[in-house]
């Protein structure tokens, strides 16, 4: 599978703009953060709170933004429908009867597996798990290093 792009803030961050700055998108939307932190309507309540909790998160990391409602609510109702398949395979068992009376695995087990890829595929968008974490790199505040320097002047 090809390596996926890296984000334009990202490239920017890491100086590569500077390098390569045929490779940076200077034309990319930069879409307005998100004012409201009011969870979509259509959320239910496992949902909503996987967006109480990540929503302020993300805006004070400014990656929450208009464009990323939908996604971020995908990832809320991915967690959610985990939740609830699992609550069924825990209820029923791993293993149910099929239709011609022989042990199949339970169908909510698949649910729960691909809700759960769904999940992990979009917190890896918004930077939630420890490995997205560790690729990205945020500037300190108040430290220039020696090109800022050189270029002051």
């Amino acid at each position: 599978m090809a390596r996926r792009t890296k984000p334009t803030v990202l490239k920017v961050l890491h100086g590569d703009d500077k390098v390569h700055p045929g490779r940076v998108n200077a034309h990319e939307p930069k879409p307005d953060l998100l004012l409201s932190m009011d969870p979509p309507m259509e959320l239910d309540s496992i949902a909503r709170e996987v967006w109480d909790h990540f929503a302020p998160m993300l805006h004070r990391m400014r990656l929450l933004t208009e464009a990323d409602v939908l996604s971020l609510a995908a990832m809320c109702t991915s967690w959610s429908t985990y939740r609830q398949a699992s609550a069924t395979v825990q209820r029923e068992g791993t293993l149910t009867m099929g239709a011609r009376g022989q042990l199949v695995r339970n169908p909510a087990a698949l649910v729960a597996k691909d809700a759960l890829a769904d999940y992990m595929r979009l917190a890896c968008e918004f930077g939630l798990t420890p490995s997205s974490r560790a690729r990205i790199v945020l500037p300190v505040e108040g430290v220039s290093d020696a090109l800022d320097d050189l270029l002051e002047y």
